[in-house]
C-alpha cells in the first residue's frame, strides 16, 4: 500500500471567507482574495493532484489508469472505477443560495433526459452532468445554521391560510406566500408544493 501527498484546490466563491481557509493552508495573509472552499478528490473540473514517484498528476488520471491500485476491489465492485465522494472544507462568510441535491433514481432519470435531448456534457441548459446520486454529510467545525429538508407534501397542501399570525413582519411574509402558493396551486397543483416548500419552511422558522 502505497500513501500519496494530496494537494487540493481552492474554489473561489462571492459567498466566501477571506481567513479560514488560507490561515488552515498556512497561505501568505496579504492574499485577500475570497476562498469559499478547499476541494479534495477527483471531481474533474477541480480534481485534486497527488505527487507520485513520476511527478504530479491530477487524482482522477491516476484513478482512470490505475483504478485497483487507488480504489480497490471493494470500492469498485460498488461504485466503478471512480471515487465515490468529494470532500469540501468550506468557509461561508454569507448565505448560501438554495440547492437541490437528486438522489440515485432522479441522478439516473434525469441524466438520460438529458443525453436524449442532445445536449452536450458541457451545455448550460443540461441539468444533469452525471448519473451518479449527491447526497451530503456535513461537520460543523464552528457553529452553523443550516436549512435542511422540505414539509411533507400533506402538511404543504392545506395552504398558509392557517398558520397563527405572530407580528406584522410574519403576517406580511404569510400574505406574500399565499399569494405564490394561490397563483401555483391555479396554474399547476404540483408546481405549488415544489415551489412553496422552501418558503413555507423559511416563514415557519420566522414566526
Amino acid at each position: 500500500m502505497s500513501v500519496y501527498p494530496l494537494h487540493g484546490l481552492a474554489q473561489h466563491y462571492a459567498w466566501g471567507g477571506r481567513r479560514f481557509i488560507p490561515r488552515l493552508l498556512n497561505w501568505p495573509a496579504e492574499d485577500a482574495e475570497r476562498v469559499a472552499e478547499w476541494w479534495l478528490g477527483a471531481h474533474e473540473d477541480a480534481p485534486s493532484v497527488i505527487m507520485t514517484a513520476h511527478g504530479p498528476q491530477p487524482l482522477h488520471y491516476a484513478i482512470a489508469h490505475q483504478p485497483e491500485r487507488f480504489l480497490g476491489s471493494a470500492v469498485r465492485g460498488r461504485h466503478g472505477d471512480r471515487l465515490p465522494f468529494l470532500l469540501k472544507v468550506l468557509d461561508v462568510e454569507a448565505p448560501l443560495s438554495i440547492q437541490a441535491h437528486p438522489d440515485a433514481e432522479q441522478a439516473r432519470a434525469g441524466f438520460a433526459r438529458d443525453n436524449a435531448a442532445g445536449l452536450a456534457a458541457h451545455d448550460r441548459r443540461r441539468h444533469y452532468r452525471d448519473p451518479f446520486p449527491k447526497p451530503e454529510m456535513m461537520v460543523a467545525l464552528s457553529p452553523f445554521w443550516l436549512l435542511h429538508g422540505m414539509r411533507a407534501d400533506a402538511e404543504i397542501d392545506i395552504g398558509p391560510r392557517g398558520w397563527p399570525m405572530r407580528g406584522a413582519r410574519t403576517a406580511a411574509c404569510s400574505a406574500a406566500i399565499c399569494s405564490i402558493w394561490w397563483l401555483c396551486a391555479r396554474a399547476r397543483p404540483s408546481s405549488s408544493r415544489r415551489v412553496c416548500r422552501t418558503l413555507i419552511c423559511m416563514d415557519a422558522m420566522s414566526s
